[in-house]
């Protein structure tokens, strides 16, 4: 999880939250300023000048900071199956090389630059879109973030649905797929282990999204109903929600 999704999408989180608005309220100012303008004057092109270093340097450093995360993230679970499992580090590392494979990796390194390029994007875009005051500033910084982590969070999930179909993070070869049960592990399918007797490896490798629409099914209030359920079912977790309903 901290391989494929959590490093590089909490790296992307932080970055909207910080470099993207900087993006936002430095164009923004530039805008108030009427620097644009003047740019535009003596014949420089604000997007060449502007928006395109920015995009590039973000697509560029996004990876080097996905995988920063990536490594402070298995930092910590080494340290705290230290604490609370009695782990050496060496029995942490020998147990993730055994249990998790490159493509683990390599999916969240692919993540990265399309999210950096997203959110420079979205940053660079609405400082463009400042007209009059520093209040416009402020309003369009604040709308650059919260549309940053929203398009974040959604190509997240169409990647993992492009690397479901693409069969992408396969179980290892010594992998079994015999159904879990209590207190046995699967390595293909680590869910089993805190499953029930009954659950067996292919109920529980649904994606974590699909196991908590499962969930809240139950809970969702009648008028919004069918929205979840067509999102659920766009999320290919149907078979999940369907059996909560």
């Amino acid at each position: 999880r901290i391989w494929r999704k959590l490093g590089v999408v909490l790296s992307a989180i932080i970055i909207a939250e910080r470099s993207g608005s900087a993006f936002t309220a430095q164009i923004g100012t530039m805008q108030v300023n009427q620097e644009i303008d003047a740019m535009r004057t003596i014949g420089l092109n604000p997007i060449q000048w502007l928006v395109l270093p920015r995009i590039m340097a973000l697509v560029l450093s996004m990876p080097l900071l996905a995988f920063w995360g990536d490594m402070t993230g298995l930092l910590g679970g080494a340290v705290a199956c230290t604490i609370y499992l009695d782990f050496t580090f060496v029995q942490f590392f020998d147990r993730l090389r055994d249990t998790v494979g490159i493509w683990h990796f390599y999916t969240g390194m692919i993540k990265s630059p399309v999210f950096g390029f997203i959110i420079a994007a979205i940053g660079c875009f609405e400082g463009l879109q400042v007209k009059g005051s520093a209040e416009s500033v402020g309003q369009l910084t604040t709308r650059s973030v919260v549309e940053s982590i929203f398009c974040v969070i959604v190509l997240d999930a169409v990647f993992s649905i492009i690397f479901l179909l693409a069969n992408v993070c396969p179980p290892r070869a010594d992998s079994s797929s015999t159904t879990g049960t209590a207190g046995t592990s699967c390595s293909s399918c680590a869910a089993c282990a805190r499953s029930s007797a009954t659950m067996s490896c292919t109920t529980s490798s649904y994606p974590a999204f699909c196991r908590l629409a499962a969930m809240l099914a139950p809970i969702v209030p009648s008028p919004i109903k069918p929205t979840f359920m067509v999102f659920s079912v766009l999320c290919f977790c149907s078979p999940a929600v369907d059996r909560s309903l």
